[in-house]
């Protein structure tokens, strides 16, 4: 979803930041919202047009081709001004399953999945320059991004193993139960 709280003007100040520097990369940006025409004119204002897609609604089908094709993942959340933000996005546990590195903000439960300069990197809210930064290591450091995308998919897959979430449920069901005698 296009929404505020997703960041994508951070992300496109950033696309701007790295063209500025003479970095060679597609940004592409799915989904559709409340934001998509304010992103539009703000691509078209920061002259990023040209490389960066807004490519709309795809179905759950379509979206598995474009992880495949992407090197990274960029979602840099931010809290609101009405307070409104993320848990742990979807899409990020979605981006390290197919092993690619994210780059994300220091909030909400992000942290919680993404380990800082271990699968991705995470930063402040609206720091466009640590964004701009991050995306350009991992374009430039085909190694790095390699790795931080195989330690991700490998965080999701502990992170999300069914026998280890039903162990974990088990000891904590039990231990309320010794507590409550």
């Amino acid at each position: 979803r296009l929404t505020a709280k997703k960041g994508f003007d951070v992300l496109l100040k950033a696309c701007a930041e790295l063209r500025n520097q003479g970095v060679n990369f597609k940004c592409r940006i799915i989904g559709d919202g409340e934001e998509k025409d304010a992103l539009i004119n703000l691509a078209a204002e920061l002259d990023v047009s040209d490389i960066v897609e807004f490519v709309g609604v795809i179905s759950s089908a379509e979206i598995k081709n474009f992880y495949e094709r992407a090197d990274l993942f960029v979602l840099p959340c931010i809290i609101d001004k009405d307070g409104n933000r993320d848990g742990i996005p979807n899409v990020i546990a979605e981006a390290m399953a197919m092993e690619l590195p994210v780059v994300s903000s220091k909030i909400s439960g992000i942290p919680e999945l993404v380990e800082n300069n271990e699968t991705g990197f995470l930063l402040e809210q609206r720091d466009i320059f640590g964004v701009a930064g991050s995306i350009k290591s991992l374009i430039i450091n085909h190694e790095l991004s390699r790795k931080m995308g195989k330690n991700g998919r490998n965080r999701v897959l502990s992170v999300f193993d069914s026998r280890v979430c039903l162990e974990n449920l088990y000891t904590f069901y039990m231990n309320e139960l010794s507590n409550g005698d």
